[in-house]
């Protein structure tokens, strides 16, 4: 299966032993998205976290006259949706297809149950929010330093991240 194998690459389950991951996998499903479909939005009730198995998802927030920021673009083996898992407040931005895509859904509850049996691995999400924070950060400070076309030149180098090409 597919879906099992790349939930075991993903940085928050890799370290969990195979009738673990069997265990979750098995309670995961796949969506499907259509280009443009909107997942979840801000203010949604948070109740699942999701893994891209392929396709692009755009993480975006929106001001309240209707601006969008995207803070982030998830591709394949992208975790996103875990805020909820731990505080249980409404989802924090929107969730759209930027691409087809399809997504292993986990309702929070099996993850809360590993989670309560392997303490360990809250130090794995910990370095998942820490390198999220690091991420905002610099992206606070590239808004408050750097110009538009600068932004989004850096924006390019890192898409394009050491490869000879790439596709927007």
């Amino acid at each position: 299966m597919a879906e099992r194998r790349l939930l075991d690459t993903t940085e928050l389950f890799a370290a969990l032993p195979p009738d673990v991951l069997d265990e979750l996998s098995g309670k995961a499903r796949v969506r499907n998205l259509r280009r443009n479909d909107l997942l979840f939005a801000q203010g949604d009730p948070s109740h699942e976290l999701f893994v891209v198995l392929d396709g692009r998802i755009a993480i975006a927030t929106r001001s309240t006259d209707g601006r969008e920021s995207v803070v982030a673009v998830l591709e394949t083996g992208g975790l996103f949706g875990e805020l909820g898992l731990f505080d249980g407040d409404p989802r924090s931005a929107d969730a759209r297809a930027l691409t087809d895509a399809r997504l292993l859904a986990l309702d929070y509850e099996p993850v809360r149950d590993v989670l309560g049996d392997r303490p360990e691995l809250l130090w794995i999400i910990v370095r998942l929010f820490s390198r999220r924070l690091r991420a905002t950060d610099e992206a606070l400070a590239d808004a408050q330093f750097l110009d538009v076309p600068a932004r989004t030149a850096k924006r390019l180098l890192e898409a394009a991240a050491g490869d000879d090409e790439f596709r927007l």
